[in-house]
């Protein structure tokens, strides 16, 4: 922002601690009240109960999700990050690593925030492995539903063609009509074949470190085997 954060906080703080009668807690309110309405617009239009609203970028404000929309449900959707290191360079950066930059916080940021969240004792929160779902989406996707509370639907995993947008997935998804394994140990192919490839992932492993990979459920050996 072209504003110091820090101060703008410090200010909000204590203009909420002077004139609202819970403080911040007041503001936080209200904001998700906000993002709730924007929802139910949505729905309604749609004329739908639920609306999944993802980016994987909202690992920068889980725990603000928590606080300001307390009916809320939050799915971790997680994977191996030696596995999304390789995507991102295949797909984002493979005609210059120096695109890598770009996605510095989501690498390096993202897997600690998501493990954080992961131990929550939070019945509003619930995790889900890529691996899993792609290996099993039936099982997966009726724990998602149960999760979400709406009734079961046989068949979710056969999503046939996915419209193309904007953003998210510009190759893969495009390439099937339902979950496909060849992704989970792509990756090791990747190091295989390209020795820049193999020298990213295995630094990467080393500065995300076994502790940070065995807390989101991977092992910091598999690129060794």
């Amino acid at each position: 922002a072209p504003y110091c954060g820090k101060l703008a906080d410090e200010a909000i703080q204590c203009f909420a601690a002077e004139h609202l009668e819970r403080g911040v807690n007041d503001i936080h309110r209200e904001l998700g009240a906000a993002a709730t309405k924007i929802y139910q617009a949505v729905c309604e239009r749609a004329g739908k109960e639920v609306i999944v609203d993802k980016t994987p970028r909202y690992y920068w404000i889980i725990d603000d999700l928590l606080r300001f929309m307390p009916d809320c449900r939050i799915i971790l959707l997680v994977r191996n990050p030696l596995a999304v290191l390789s995507s991102v360079i295949a797909t984002w950066a493979s005609n210059s690593l120096g695109n890598l930059s770009r996605y510095r916080e989501d690498l390096l940021e993202a897997p600690a925030r998501i493990a954080n969240a992961m131990q929550y004792d939070d019945k509003r929160t619930f995790t889900v492995h890529y691996e899993q779902l792609v290996r099993e989406p039936d099982e997966a996707l009726r724990g998602l539903q149960h999760f979400i509370g709406v009734d079961e639907v046989p068949g979710l995993a056969n999503y046939g063609r996915a419209p193309r947008r904007p953003f998210g997935d510009p190759v893969g998804i495009h390439d099937h009509d339902s979950p496909s394994i060849d992704s989970v140990d792509k990756w090791l192919s990747h190091a295989k074949q390209s020795a820049i490839a193999w020298r990213l992932l295995n630094d990467y492993r080393k500065v995300l470190g076994g502790q940070l990979l065995g807390q989101l459920g991977y092992s910091d050996q598999s690129l060794g085997q």
